[in-house]
């Protein structure tokens, strides 16, 4: 089973790393994906074998906090109080700044404070203090996890300013000792210690505020979800209108939506009409009209008219709350292009402690100068970023996935889009996907029986079925007396057949005749006409005879030509697939410029199809609406079900699309190609600052140009790296 849990206490990359690592080596765990930026955690285990206090017991040995989803705590206060003490630290940091380093740039100080260190020392430590309480949780959770052989970002910063004060008492003491003066002996670092903390801790408010925008989107589908409805309850053959929230809905209760309220559940209109704007779940601004029979669906808005409705789902499992499931758990899971950070975050925070101490050996063993040692060590400590390795990734995942769901267009996971970016062949079904799917009976031709009679037996042998054409058949007829229908059977991708008045009748396409071993040479004549063979054909055939054959038109959707071509423009091979003939096929064909076609192939055909291409060393992404698609899905390294399709092609696809438009797959690309654009560039960032920064902060430099860091820029330049990267990932929500 597969559960969600939240996790306190984690403030970079190596903390979820750490998390990570605990729970995966509990026996009975399958996988383990914990978000950094949700603070959550989804574990896939076996209950048998394992339960909540095992999950929880082993994030709290590794240094942190797990709690079962529904007992989430509201941090909202926390937040505030967070910002009133940066503000607080930032005022303190500045008079600390002033006091220590005034006399050294000709500010204007107390005479006393700029000739006895001592004292100037001690004030500074009164200063500090204030700084160090406020932002306690550094060390409290930077100590506990050193001692938990678990290090993160907030262990570098506690041992960075700890190094920092102590030298800074230790100076105050031997200059009390010694008599020492100002001038004699100026930098203590005590100001170093509260820059550092108060810089990362507004560099870690900035960074929160702005990863919050990558969570509108989610926040506004939340919002959508109606938080009260109008049940209707019949009393004395009359209707009682009755407030109630919506979590109390039923499946079966009546509903009364007024003009410009909120649907709060799926379900069927019973009585009325209205316009309804689905643009809240398809993307589609444009309102579309709903009467008795149709379905209508959760969150979206009745825009012009009333109805009563019946309710089909709780709000549990409604439309909108499957869609806000779908794109939260995208949100919180690991594309495959972040295993390298993972890996490295994993590793980095004990290797930067080690070039830490490395480096303060090393400049006391050539120089011998403790203060630069130190200075140096603690630059080394404070510069040093995992947070940009760990934000780089999901950061991009979660705007990409939030953005893509207010379009109509549903990831299933992170995996999803860098295998779309990465995909060069898309594979489309014909019917209902570049067509319309709205087929028409084009021409009836009768050969032993009235074309009234073959449209009803066409129609009653169909009426099972829920292939496009069956609709279409049983439409044209568009009467209730068919005939009863004994041993029916589907032949999928072929036809029907079943057994009216004791006699055998099927009706299919050509090779599903011919399987039947029913002899219509006589009629090739017929077929091979061009008003024939341009159309889609059903022959209906009477125990071995041929009786009738109907052909049916469906006509190219008006996007579908700028789909494919735009498709094409992103540097995809566009494949076709269909159960149709292949003089339809390559008609279809010819006029979108589609670079190859396969025609009259059976479901099994088009996963052999899309096997084949994979084996070629293609990345197949295959689009397609119905149960013939389910296996070509399925077999697809990317599996999109257009138009939200069947129940069967859904659950066998990453990218859902709620609208039935092939443009949606151009968007659903081209968002892909965007994200993971901006997860390497951010990436790039993050490897780089570390492998440029850690260095100089070494003082790799200082032997040739006298150049070193000062830990208080050290710590400013961590703050910018981590919210450079967070404001790359926030180009997303413009493109």
């Amino acid at each position: 089973m597969k559960k969600k849990y939240n996790v306190t206490g984690m403030f970079c990359a190596a903390c979820v790393s750490h998390v990570d690592k605990a729970v995966r080596k509990i026996e009975g765990v399958n996988n383990v994906n914990v978000a950094l930026l949700s603070n959550s955690m989804v574990v896939d285990f076996d209950e048998v074998k394992v339960s909540d206090n095992d999950i929880i017991n082993a994030v709290k040995k590794a240094g942190f906090n797990a709690f079962e989803d529904d007992k989430r705590i509201v941090t909202e206060s926390k937040v505030q109080k967070r910002k009133i003490g940066l503000i607080i630290s930032l005022i303190l940091m500045f008079i600390l700044l002033y006091v220590a380093m005034g006399p050294m740039i000709g500010l204007p100080i107390f005479k006393i404070l700029e000739e006895n260190i001592v004292l100037n020392g001690i004030i500074q430590l009164i200063l500090v203090c204030p700084i160090i309480v406020i932002n306690r949780f550094f060390y409290i959770d930077g100590y506990k996890k050193l001692f938990k052989r678990a290090p993160n970002m907030s262990t570098l910063i506690a041992v960075a300013s700890t190094a920092a004060i102590v030298y800074g008492i230790y100076t105050i003491i031997d200059a009390a000792i010694n008599g020492m003066s100002g001038h004699e002996h100026m930098d203590l670092y005590i100001e170093s210690a509260g820059t550092i903390v108060t810089l990362v801790s507004l560099g870690k408010y900035i960074e929160y505020k702005s990863k919050a925008k990558t969570t509108e989107a989610i926040n506004e589908l939340v919002n959508l979800v109606p938080k009260m409805a109008i049940r209707l309850n019949l009393v004395s053959n009359e209707w009682i209108e009755e407030e109630v929230f919506a979590e109390e809905i039923k499946i079966g209760d009546i509903l009364l939506v007024k003009n410009a309220t909120s649907i709060p559940v799926d379900g069927v209109i019973i009585e009325g009409s209205s316009e309804i704007d689905e643009s809240s779940i398809t993307g589609e601004s444009v309102p579309v009209y709903k009467k008795e029979g149709d379905e209508v669906i959760s969150s979206t808005i009745s825009t012009v008219g009333s109805f009563k409705m019946k309710a089909t789902s709780t709000i549990s499992n409604s439309t909108i709350s499957k869609i806000i499931s779908i794109v939260e758990e995208a949100s919180n899971s690991k594309a495959p292009i972040s295993r390298l950070a993972d890996k490295v975050s994993a590793i980095f925070v004990p290797t930067v402690m080690l070039i830490s101490v490395l480096s303060f050996v090393i400049w006391m063993i050539f120089d011998g100068n403790l203060e630069f040692a130190l200075k140096i060590a603690i630059s080394v400590l404070v510069i040093s970023c995992p947070c940009a390795l760990g934000l780089a990734t999901p950061l991009a995942i979660m705007i990409a996935t939030g953005k893509g769901a207010k379009h109509g267009v549903l990831f299933k996971d992170a995996e999803s889009i860098e295998l779309l970016y990465k995909s060069d062949v898309i594979c489309l079904d014909k019917t209902g996907t570049i067509t319309s799917g709205e087929l028409k009976i084009n021409e009836i031709i009768n050969i032993n029986e009235n074309k009234e009679e073959i449209l009803k037996i066409s129609a009653s042998l169909e009426k099972p079925s829920t292939h496009p054409i069956a609709y279409s058949i049983v439409n044209e007829y568009g009467k209730d007396e068919l005939y009863e229908v004994n041993q029916f059977k589907l032949i999928v991708g072929k036809g029907v057949k079943g057994i009216i008045n004791d006699k055998k009748y099927l009706i299919g396409n050509l090779s599903f005749i011919k399987d039947n071993n029913i002899n219509i040479e006589a009629y090739n004549e017929i077929l091979n006409k061009d008003e024939v063979k341009n159309n889609t054909v059903l022959l209906l055939a009477k125990e071995n005879e041929l009786i009738g054959i109907i052909t049916i038109n469906d006509h190219i959707k008006e996007n579908s030509f700028k789909a494919i071509e735009e498709l094409k423009q992103l540097g995809k091979q566009v494949v076709m697939m269909t159960g149709d003939n292949n003089v339809v096929a390559n008609n279809v064909s010819s006029k979108l410029g589609i670079d190859k076609v396969y025609s009259e192939v059976l479901p099994e055909d088009k996963g052999n199809i899309v096997k084949k291409l994979k084996e070629e060393g293609h990345i197949v992404t295959m689009v397609g609406d119905g149960i013939n698609d389910a296996i070509a899905l399925t077999s697809s390294d990317i599996g999109i079900a257009i138009g939200a399709g069947t129940d069967v092609a859904i659950a066998s696809a990453n990218v859902v699309l709620m609208k039935n438009d092939l443009q949606d797959v151009v968007y659903a690309s081209s968002l892909s190609k965007h994200t993971i654009k901006n997860i390497k560039f951010s990436l790039f960032w993050a490897f780089f600052y570390n492998a440029l920064c850690i260095p100089i902060a070494c003082g790799v430099l200082y032997p040739f140009f006298e150049i070193s860091l000062n830990p208080m820029i050290a710590s400013l330049a961590m703050s910018l790296s981590s919210v450079s990267v967070v404001l790359n990932a926030l180009r997303l929500r413009r493109k």
